[in-house]
């Protein structure tokens, strides 16, 4: 018997199309009071979830937490957040970094 061969990209964009589905359901229950915060409405969730989980599975990270971490990341800083050079503080603090007393923490 041979087996039809299966469409990876397909199944890995059907899966994303769920994941999206599921966490733009439950950003719009949970969020639904504070959603004016970050300037944004309901309609705008899933297609912004669209957006931002093709950013975030780009670089690698195409499901579970880490997925979904990232692209609400993305909602409450800004899509792109990590590539926005005023994001990156880490660099302009390196000298108060270097003090004796934050010796144990890091960026």
């Amino acid at each position: 018997m041979i087996l039809q061969s299966l469409d990876l990209d397909a199944l890995q964009g059907a899966v994303l199309w769920s994941t999206n589905r599921r966490l733009s359901d439950f950003l719009l229950e949970t969020l639904n009071g504070s959603l004016p915060r970050f300037h944004t409405r309901g309609e705008d969730v899933p297609p912004f979830v669209a957006k931002a989980g093709a950013l975030v599975s780009k670089n690698g990270y195409t499901c579970g937490k880490e997925y979904s971490l990232l692209v609400l990341s993305h909602l409450l800083l800004g899509l792109g957040w990590w590539a926005d050079p005023r994001a990156n503080r880490c660099g302009q603090s390196d000298k108060h970094l270097a003090s004796p007393r934050m010796s144990n923490l890091t960026c």
